[in-house]
């Protein structure tokens, strides 16, 4: 049996070494002049400043550039204020990834601060953040929702809002006007998955509940609200992978490149540990650095005499999602992100989300929402060697094979109203994250149904994702 083994891992080798060195495997490795493409980030004028000319002081610091920070940078340089902005520990680094990670008895975290992905490993809970200019906006799938009503009527909030939350309307709509969402337009070809989708929506008996949601994708050639030049939407079901085919509206090429326009300074690079107030301060400082990187300079700041409340590390949201597969369903879903220059525009796996079942304000699971996802696209490589060896169907890899199991994979995301158990402790080499997981297995084990419902109507295996 081990000889039987070694012959095939030996068949394999030679395969690949084949494949490798074959002209038709040749063709499709990608050359420098292929891999170009119009990108609205490249054919627009880098914003961000070098930091040796970060000026002695500013009338406005803010630290952060993602909706948080980009927002406020774009309203106060409009206001006249002269500002200055500092992405907490920003890069333009694509394709990099940082890893905080926990292992029994040590503490390790792997890769550059600077990445575009960072990973917090917690306990009960990971965390997925973007590190990049635009903050997590880079790795979105860009859907535009209002949140409910109700959400603002917690004692968390100020007051002003809780008496009053129809007031935010007008934020809403200043929102609506820069990044012009727009749902997947009945124009352009339907997907598979979106086809599926539908069914699956009526065999559960929810198809009223089903809609295309708004999203920041521009599927037209046009000039954004920014005024920076936007590109039509591939298809290619990238967004979640910060793969930029110059058609996402985010922050970056939105309310930075207006902030831009009015004067603002924008740094990349600066990695911001604290703040403490000095005598000569100036006007603000706005931390926009995303819930981790907020609350690891607040707490810092703590100890530089900085007042902060005592629950600022506690009451953490993972905003109840919930990922779940149903993986070999009965028919293709071209589901899998990847290449879109050798595929037809029916064959494309088309936005990430592209239809949402709402099932906010029901008696079934009043506080869930599930979005027909897709998984992040492979890296070049790995996705050229599966379209050398799905041409060839073997049957050592057959589940990548055009067909195969994998693109009959779909992948559901479940958001929902969940019980604020996060806590935070950070170290001089680590943050730490933590959930209890109390409240979050009753909640969990009453909305799974909802995905686990939608993989048997297709007649796949539902595989859940405990922990993200």
């Amino acid at each position: 049996m081990v000889l039987a083994f070694l012959a095939s891992v030996f068949c394999l080798l030679c395969l690949l070494a084949f494949l490798l060195y074959s002209k038709d495997f040749r063709r499709w490795l990608p050359t420098y002049s292929e891999q170009q493409h119009s990108s609205a980030n490249l054919s627009t004028p880098r914003i961000s400043r070098d930091p040796a000319l970060i000026r002695p002081d500013y009338d406005v610091v803010i630290i952060g550039s993602g909706y948080g920070g980009g927002v406020a940078a774009s309203r106060l340089a409009r206001s006249g204020k002269r500002a200055g902005q500092f992405p907490h520990t920003l890069k333009a680094a694509l394709r990099e990834s940082r890893v905080n990670d926990i292992c029994p008895g040590r503490q390790r975290t792997l890769g550059k601060a600077s990445g575009l992905y960072h990973k917090y490993k917690g306990k009960g809970q990971d965390v997925f953040s973007g590190c990049g200019l635009g903050g997590s906006s880079l790795i979105n799938a860009g859907v535009f929702l209002r949140a409910e009503n109700r959400i603002f009527e917690g004692p968390e909030w100020p007051v002003e809002i809780r008496e009053n939350s129809d007031g935010l309307k007008q934020y809403y709509q200043r929102g609506e006007q820069m990044f012009r969402p727009s749902p997947y337009p009945e124009s352009l070809p339907k997907q598979q998955k979106l086809t599926v989708f539908e069914c699956q929506s009526k065999d559960l008996v929810l198809h009223d509940r089903l809609y295309l949601p708004p999203l920041t994708t521009s599927f037209d050639n046009c000039i954004n609200s920014a005024g920076v030049t936007v590109c039509q939407s591939t298809g290619s079901g990238n967004e979640c992978a910060g793969v930029n085919d110059g058609s996402k509206n985010s922050v970056l090429v939105t309310y930075l490149a207006d902030t831009w326009t009015w004067g603002a300074e924008i740094f990349c690079g600066v990695d911001v540990k604290h703040v403490r107030k000095l005598d000569h301060e100036k006007e603000l400082v706005i931390l926009g650095a995303g819930a981790v990187g907020t609350t690891e300079i607040l707490l810092r700041s703590r100890s530089y005499g900085l007042p902060a409340s005592p629950l600022l590390d506690q009451r953490l949201s993972g905003n109840g999602d919930l990922l779940a597969f149903a993986y070999n369903c009965k028919q293709s879903l071209n589901a899998i992100g990847g290449e879109t220059s050798s595929i037809s525009h029916h064959e494309r796996c088309g936005p990430t989300i592209t239809a949402c079942i709402d099932m906010r304000g029901t008696g079934e699971a009043p506080n869930s929402m599930l979005k027909a996802g897709i998984p992040m696209t492979y890296s070049y490589k790995r996705q050229t060697l599966m379209k050398a060896i799905a041409s060839m169907k073997i049957w050592i890899l057959g589940p990548y094979y055009a067909g195969g199991s994998v693109n009959r994979t779909a992948v559901y995301l479940v958001m929902s109203y969940d019980e604020n158990e996060g806590t935070m402790e950070i170290s001089d080499v680590k943050t730490n994250l933590q959930w209890s997981g109390i409240g979050a297995e009753s909640r969990n084990d009453h909305i799974k149904n909802l995905p686990a419902g939608a993989s048997a109507s297709i007649g796949a295996t539902y595989v859940p994702v405990p922990s993200v």
